[in-house]
């Protein structure tokens, strides 16, 4: 029986040896992909910070349900004035929209979601206002913004 169990083991630790490098590289992948989506939910997080997404210029709306959560705290604003393309379209208001692939392919909530992959156009009759390297802010204001 101790043959059997050192045999056994022995298959068990060269399997996971063997997967190892697999595993790693693996790991790393979603390791860049979560540092890519935290610099893309920073950079958006500035523009809030630098006053280029304001709460007086509402409602915001924004190419997928990612950015939700994020702006609606940043703005201290109820969550139903951050709206997603995908389900409503703004006429006045603020428009968040991906200044590149990058930023639309990878701030999403679900990879899975066909709604998710879908790119929507700035709503008509809004103004560029501000760029940085992963976000483009158009506005059109009813009042105050």
């Amino acid at each position: 029986m101790d043959d059997i169990s050192a045999w056994a083991a022995a298959i068990v630790t060269a399997g996971l040896v063997v997967s190892i490098p697999s595993q790693y590289q693996t790991d790393h992948h979603e390791l860049q992909a979560l540092a890519r989506q935290q610099r893309i939910q920073d950079a958006l997080a500035t523009l809030v910070d630098e006053g280029a997404v304001t709460a007086r210029c509402e409602p915001v709306g924004v190419p997928n349900h990612a950015p939700i959560p994020l702006l609606a705290l940043r703005l201290e604003t109820p969550p139903a004035q951050v709206v997603s393309a995908q389900v409503r379209t703004i006429s006045h208001g603020t428009y968040v929209d991906p200044a590149n692939e990058e930023v639309r392919r990878d701030y999403v909530l679900n990879l899975n979601d066909p709604h998710e992959k879908a790119s929507v156009p700035v709503p008509p009759g809004f103004t560029a206002t501000r760029t940085s390297r992963d976000w483009l802010i158009f506005q059109r204001c009813t009042s105050g913004g």
